[in-house]
């Protein structure tokens, strides 16, 4: 039997600043600093969005439901994964975006056009709940999340990114890129 990898989209698979970037420059018509040098896991906060600005901004993406069909695939995340599932068993875990009706149809539209045959997703925002042999995400409280007998803290691989460098990330174990992740999670599964 196979072991089991869990691979978070957002950040990790599925650019997901990038369209959120693209949206907030459009809208406001002004320049923001690029998605690769954000130093927060909020968007509000990496766009430097006044609290009004970020509550307008939300708005307006829950009455457009569309930015779910804008996002694209890192460079090289296709490939990864295909390299990925042809030695493990690769599942999917992403959360739905509270309040954006399309997100769930256009996250599998886009799981399925970039990933084909690999798609199997689950949606949670508690992705300490799902087993796995061992998971890649970008978010350090993900892995820190899970519960005292789990060891998912030896199992969780951070994909490295500006925002998730902060001292919580301190001892997790990191990745900078998919040749680097692709060697540690089939050296963790073996």
């Amino acid at each position: 039997m196979n072991k089991t990898v869990l691979l978070d989209v957002d950040g990790v698979l599925a650019n997901t600043g990038a369209a959120i970037h693209a949206y907030a420059e459009r809208w406001f018509g002004r320049s923001f600093p690029k998605p690769e040098t954000w130093q927060s896991y909020s968007f509000f906060q990496a766009l430097g969005l006044t609290d009004l600005e970020a509550k307008a901004f939300d708005n307006m993406l829950r009455v457009t439901d569309e930015i779910g069909w804008t996002i694209t695939p890192y460079p090289g995340a296709c490939t990864f994964v295909e390299t990925l599932a042809a030695h493990r068993d690769v599942v999917f875990v992403t959360a739905p975006w509270g309040g954006l009706k399309h997100w769930v149809v256009a996250r599998d539209s886009f799981l399925r056009n970039h990933f084909g045959r690999y798609v199997d997703v689950i949606y949670t925002g508690a992705k300490h709940r799902v087993h796995g042999d061992a998971l890649l995400d970008d978010h350090p409280e993900t892995i820190l999340k899970q519960p005292a007998t789990a060891s998912l803290l030896s199992r969780g691989v951070l994909f490295d990114r500006p925002y998730n460098r902060g001292p919580e990330s301190a001892g997790l174990r990191r990745v900078g890129d998919y040749d680097a992740a692709l060697d540690v999670l089939l050296e963790m599964t073996r």
